[in-house]
């Protein structure tokens, strides 16, 4: 089976912190938490994960953002096959 990579890149611009978490979640419905919730701040600055995976699954990035104030979130999820 061919293990893949899958590459993570977020920015947030807001006035404040947001959390996020990733988790990956296999077709037969089973969740695997590749990064635990975690802060961002809201400056802009680039946070980049990368996980190996080796089943077909989805990628569930879920952001919590507390306060009423808006926030401008953009992000670029990429997948690779690893050689090993």
């Amino acid at each position: 089976m061919k293990k893949r990579e899958i590459v993570l890149k977020m920015r947030v611009f807001a006035q404040h912190q947001l959390m996020y978490k990733a988790d990956f979640v296999l077709i037969v419905d089973v969740v695997k938490v590749l990064h635990p919730r975690m802060k961002i701040k809201g400056d802009g600055q680039v946070i980049s994960q990368s996980f190996i995976v080796n089943r077909p699954g989805t990628v569930l990035l879920t952001f919590d953002n507390s306060t009423k104030k808006k926030a401008l979130l953009v992000y670029k999820c990429c997948r690779k096959t690893v050689q090993i």
